[in-house]
């Protein structure tokens, strides 16, 4: 039997996160809630309907964890953006694939897919040179 939080992620989902609908959300565990929200990467697309109908005791962590989330997006475009340009001076061809390309090119806002990092694909032959780049950038490779 599916949980009441599930049930309510399934509901959002279902009517497209309108704000206009009800939610049933009596006796919801608003933490599993939020968790399985940012399990499924979809507790941006949630937080306009979770602002409305959230307890107030909880708002503040509610649009923290938003604003962490928008902040991780904003840090992943910059990181794009230095790789973008280094790849360009080294005449370097990458394709971004999943997280921010996804939600760029089928929804149409970088913001409506949460991404944690960001995956490039480069060519066998020039994984030194993208490595390189990485380097140079700051990044490093865990051991």
């Amino acid at each position: 039997m599916l949980q009441r939080e599930t049930i309510l992620v399934i509901d959002m989902i279902k009517n497209n996160f309108n704000t206009e609908i009800t939610y049933d959300h009596s006796n919801i565990d608003w933490d599993k809630h939020i968790q399985l929200l940012m399990e499924h990467r979809i507790f941006i697309n949630a937080y306009p309907v979770l602002i409305r109908i959230i307890p107030e005791y909880y708002q503040k962590t509610v649009k923290n964890c938003y604003e962490s989330c928008i902040k991780k997006i904003n840090n992943n475009v910059l990181c794009l953006k230095n790789f973008a340009k280094e790849a360009k001076t080294e005449k370097l061809k990458f394709v971004l694939v999943k997280g921010l390309g996804i939600a760029k090119l089928i929804y149409g806002d970088i913001y409506a897919r949460q991404a944690s990092d960001l995956d490039i694909l480069v060519e066998e032959d020039d994984m030194i040179r993208g490595d390189y780049i990485l380097k140079k950038l700051g990044y490093k490779q865990p051991n």
